[in-house]
C-alpha cells in the first residue's frame, strides 16, 4: 500500500515539485498519447510518458492500478524505445529484480516481460561476473555506514551473481572486520541469494560453511533446514560446523537460536527421508521461476573456491536434490537397511542420467556401478524392487545391469511370499528393462522349469525383429488415411508400419520389436477403440508404448475420459499436414521420461539375442529355441550374427531350417565365408535329424552338388555328399573320378 500511494503520489504531484530524475518529466506539448484498445477506460496517467524510465514507471502503477487493460500497452511503448543496458540496471537498481519478476506472473504481461527479465539477467550476471565491480562494492562494507549501505544495495541488485565472487573474497579474506562484513551483506541480500548459499555449505572451507550457516540463519531460511540437518547430527562435520549448524536450526525452526536441545535427529531422518523419496517418486518436482525456462542449480566448485551456476530440467534438477538428501539420510543412519536401497537407487538413477540412456554400465567403466555391484546381489535386489515400486525406469535399468554381473541362482527365488523382482521384471513396461531381466536371468544359469522361461525366450526374439530404428504403428481402417499418417511419422524418422484393424494392430504391435509410438483412429474396427486400447495396455509387451488417438475434433471431448483412463496417451485431432500433427504430438513425447532406444543400443541387443539363442539351443532344454526359427531365419545373411543365427538354427530339426541352410550354401550371390558356414551347419543339421528335405528339395541338391564350384568350397561340398549316404553306385563313379597325386 505504501508503494501504491508514493506512485500515485509521483503522476498527481504537481511538476514543479518533483525531485531531479523523477520519472514523468513534464513532456513536450506534442508528445501524442499512447493508442489505447478500443472500449477501454482512459489513462489513469496525467501525462504521458516519453522516456525509458518513464514509460516503466508508468507499467508499475498501472500494475499497482490494476489495469491489466492498457499496462501492455505501455510495456510495448517501453520496450520499443530499446531501453539500453544502463537503462535497465537504472531500473532494477531503482526497483530491485523481483518488479521484473512480477511481471512475468501476470498474464498480459508474461509474453512481453521473459524475455526483458532473460536480458536483465544477462546484463546482470556480466556485471556480477567483473571481479573489480563485485571487489570495489565488498571494500566499501568496512566503510562508514553510508557506504555500507549504498554496498549492500548495490550488492543486493546484483543478486545471486555476486555471490560467487563474494564467497570467494570470502575463503581468501584474512581481515576477519571483512568477512564479518561479507556475512552480514549477505544476511541482508534476500530470497535470490538462498540457493547458492546452501550449495556452498558443501565448501571445504570452515569460514565459508561457516559463513554461510550463520547468513541463511538470519535470513530464516526454511530451505535450508534439510541441508543443516546432516551438518548438525552427523560425525563428518566437526565439531564448530556442527555446533553452528544447530544453532541455525533453532532459530529457523524454534524462533530462538539456544533451543538446540529440542532438535531431534529422529525428525531429521523423517524429513529427508520423506521429501528424497516424493522427489525420486515425482510426487514431488522442482520448478523453474519462470515457467518453461530451466532451473538454474547452484553447486560447489573446489576449483574455483566458489559456487557455479548451471540450467538443467526440472526432471535432472530433482533427481540431483533426491540423491544429496538421500545420502544425508544415509550419512546420519549408515546401517540401515531403508536408507541404504534409497541412496543407491538415487545413485544409479543419477548415473543414468550422467551417462546417458544408451551407455551400459560396467564396473570397469564406472565408478557408481562398480560400488553398487560391490554391494552384493541382496541390496542391488532391493533397488530393484524399490525401482519398480516407484516407477524409476531409470532405477530399475541400472539395478539389472548391476545385477548381470554378479547375477547367481537365488535372484529367482521367491522373496517375501513375492515372485522374484528379476522374473517381474520381465513383465516391466520398457523394452530395453524386459531385456536386461531376461539377460540376467539368463546369466544365473538357471535349471530346471521356471516360472519366466518362455516370457525369456519371447524377449529374445522380439529383439531379432528390431530393424534398428524407430517403428510408428498407425492402427486405422481408412487405407488412404492410414498411409498418410505414415508419412507424418517417416518425417520424424519413423519407419512407419500399418495394420488395418485393432487386432492386426495389436498383433503387430507385441510380436514386433521397435515400436516406440502407436497411432490408432477412433474408428477403428475389429476391435473397437475401446477394445483395442485395452489389449495395449493390458499385454506387457504393449504396456509401455505411448499411444496417440487421432480423430476429428468434435470427438476429443467424448475420448477424453477413455485416453486418460488408458495412461501414457493423448488425442491429436485430424491433420492436413504433418507439421501441425507433430505441433500436436511431439510436445507428449518430448515429456516422456524414458528416451527411446537408440539404433545403437538396438543392435547390441538384436547380437545379444542372437548370442543366447545360440548357447541356449546347443545346451538348456529349459528354453524352447523353436519358437524363434521364423526370426532367425531372415538373419543368416547378416555377417555380424550368422555365426550365432547358424548355430542356433542348427538345432531346430524343421525341413524349413534345412532347406533354408541348403540354399545358403549354394548361393552364388553370398559370399564364401557365408556358403561355407552354411554348408558345415547343413552337415551337422542332416547328421542330427537325418534328411527331411522334401523328396524334390534333395533331388535339387544332388543336382547343384554335380555342377562345377568354387575350390575354397570343394570340402564343404564333400562333407555334404558324404552325409547324403550316397549308393554304392555313387561311390564307385566317384572313386573312378579321382586321379591320385603321383
Amino acid at each position: 500500500m505504501a508503494r501504491f500511494v508514493r506512485s500515485l503520489w509521483a503522476v498527481c504531484a504537481c511538476a514543479a515539485c518533483w525531485p531531479a530524475g523523477m520519472v514523468l518529466a513534464q513532456p513536450d506539448a506534442d508528445t501524442a498519447p499512447l493508442a489505447l484498445p478500443a472500449g477501454v477506460e482512459r489513462s489513469p496517467l496525467i501525462e504521458e510518458p516519453k522516456t525509458p524510465a518513464e514509460l516503466f514507471d508508468a507499467v508499475v502503477l498501472l500494475v499497482e492500478l490494476a489495469r491489466f487493460d492498457i499496462a501492455p500497452v505501455y510495456f510495448q511503448a517501453f520496450l520499443d524505445t530499446n531501453p539500453s543496458d544502463a537503462d535497465l540496471i537504472a531500473l532494477r537498481d531503482k526497483y530491485g529484480t523481483g518488479e521484473f519478476l512480477r511481471f512475468t506472473k501476470i498474464p498480459q504481461l508474461e509474453a512481453l516481460a521473459k524475455p526483458l527479465v532473460q536480458r536483465l539477467n544477462q546484463i546482470s550476471k556480466a556485471q556480477s561476473q567483473d571481479p573489480g565491480y563485485v571487489d570495489s562494492q565488498l571494500q566499501r562494507l568496512t566503510g562508514p555506514a553510508v557506504e555500507r549501505e549504498k554496498a549492500t544495495l548495490e550488492l543486493r541488485n546484483l543478486g545471486a551473481n555476486a555471490v560467487p565472487e563474494m564467497l570467494r573474497q570470502l575463503a581468501v579474506a584474512e581481515d576477519g572486520d571483512l568477512r564479518d562484513a561479507i556475512t552480514i551483506a549477505l544476511s541482508r541480500m534476500g530470497q535470490p541469494v538462498i540457493a547458492p548459499l546452501i550449495a556452498a555449505l558443501d565448501s571445504p572451507i570452515d569460514r565459508v560453511s561457516q559463513g554461510c550457516i550463520e547468513a541463511l540463519m538470519y535470513l530464516n531460511s526454511e530451505e535450508a533446514v534439510l541441508r543443516l540437518w546432516p551438518m548438525t547430527f552427523s560425525e563428518d562435520f566437526n565439531a564448530g560446523i556442527r555446533d553452528t549448524a544447530a544453532h541455525a536450526l533453532a532459530k529457523i525452526r524454534f524462533g530462538n537460536a539456544e533451543r538446540t536441545r529440542d532438535l531431534s535427529k529422529v525428525v531429521a531422518l523423517h524429513e529427508l527421508q520423506q521429501r528424497a523419496n516424493a522427489l525420486l517418486t515425482r510426487d514431488l518436482i522442482l520448478v523453474p521461476e519462470v515457467e518453461g525456462q530451466p532451473i538454474v542449480v547452484w553447486s560447489w566448485d573446489n576449483e574455483q573456491k566458489t559456487v557455479v551456476s548451471t540450467e538443467k530440467s526440472p526432471d535432472a534438477a530433482s533427481l540431483d536434490e533426491a540423491l544429496r538428501l538421500s545420502r544425508d539420510a544415509f550419512r546420519l543412519n549408515p546401517e540401515q537397511a531403508r536408507l541404504q536401497t534409497m541412496y543407491l537407487a538415487a545413485l544409479l538413477a543419477h548415473e543414468v542420467e550422467r551417462a546417458g540412456w544408451d551407455t551400459i554400465l560396467t564396473a570397469d567403466t564406472s565408478p557408481a556401478m562398480q560400488t553398487a555391484v560391490s554391494t552384493g546381489v541382496v541390496p542391488l535386489q532391493d533397488v530393484l524392487k524399490l525401482g519398480m515400486e516407484m516407477g524409476r525406469t531409470d532405477v530399475v535399468w541400472a539395478a539389472l545391469q548391476g545385477l548381470s554381473a554378479i547375477a547367481s541362482p537365488e535372484l529367482l527365488q521367491p522373496s517375501g511370499g513375492q515372485p522374484s523382482p528379476v522374473i517381474s521384471a520381465l513383465n516391466y513396461p520398457d523394452a530395453r528393462v524386459q531385456f536386461a531381466a531376461a539377460s540376467v536371468i539368463l546369466r544365473t544359469n538357471p535349471r530346471g522349469d521356471f516360472r519366466g522361461a518362455t516370457r525369456v525366450t519371447e524377449i529374445l526374439r522380439r529383439a531379432l525383429t528390431d530393424p534398428g530404428q524407430a517403428r510408428g504403428l498407425v492402427i486405422d481402417s481408412d487405407r488412404d488415411e492410414s498411409t498418410l499418417l505414415g508419412t507424418y511419422l517417416a518425417s520424424e524418422g519413423y519407419d512407419p508400419l500399418q495394420a488395418f484393424t485393432g487386432k492386426e494392430g495389436f498383433t503387430k504391435a507385441a510380436e514386433l520389436a521397435g515400436i516406440e509410438l502407436v497411432v490408432v483412429q477412433t474408428n477403428i474396427s475389429n476391435w473397437a477403440l475401446t477394445q483395442t486400447l485395452a489389449n495395449l495396455r493390458a499385454d506387457a509387451r504393449t504396456a509401455h508404448l505411448p499411444i496417440v488417438v487421432y480423430g476429428p475434433e468434435d470427438v476429443r471431448k467424448d475420448t477424453a475420459r477413455l485416453v486418460k483412463r488408458t495412461g501414457n496417451a493423448m488425442f491429436a485431432g485430424e491433420s492436413p499436414a504433418a507439421e501441425s500433427f507433430w505441433w500436436q504430438v511431439g510436445p507428449f513425447l518430448q515429456s516422456r521420461r524414458t528416451p527411446p532406444m537408440s539404433p545403437q543400443l538396438r543392435s547390441d541387443f538384436r547380437a545379444i539375442a542372437t548370442y543366447w539363442l545360440a548357447t541356449l539351443s546347443s545346451a538348456r532344454k529349459e528354453f524352447d529355441v523353436t519358437t524363434a526359427e521364423p526370426e532367425l531365419l531372415p538373419l543368416i545373411p547378416d555377417p555380424a550374427l550368422s555365426p550365432n543365427v547358424l548355430a542356433a538354427l542348427g538345432q531346430i530339426g524343421t525341413a524349413e531350417v534345412q532347406t533354408r541352410l541348403a540354399d545358403w550354401a549354394f548361393n552364388d550371390q553370398a559370399s564364401l565365408n557365408l556358403r561355407a558356414a552354411a554348408a558345415e551347419r547343413l552337415v551337422a543339421h542332416i547328421n542330427h535329424f537325418g534328411l527331411v528335405l522334401s523328396p524334390a528339395t534333395a533331388e535339387t541338391l544332388q543336382q547343384r552338388l554335380g555342377q562345377p564350384q568354387p575350390s575354397e568350397l570343394s570340402g564343404a561340398y564333400a562333407a555334404i555328399m558324404g552325409c547324403l549316404k550316397p549308393n554304392p553306385q555313387a561311390v564307385g563313379e566317384r572313386l573312378r573320378n579321382f586321379a591320385p597325386t603321383p
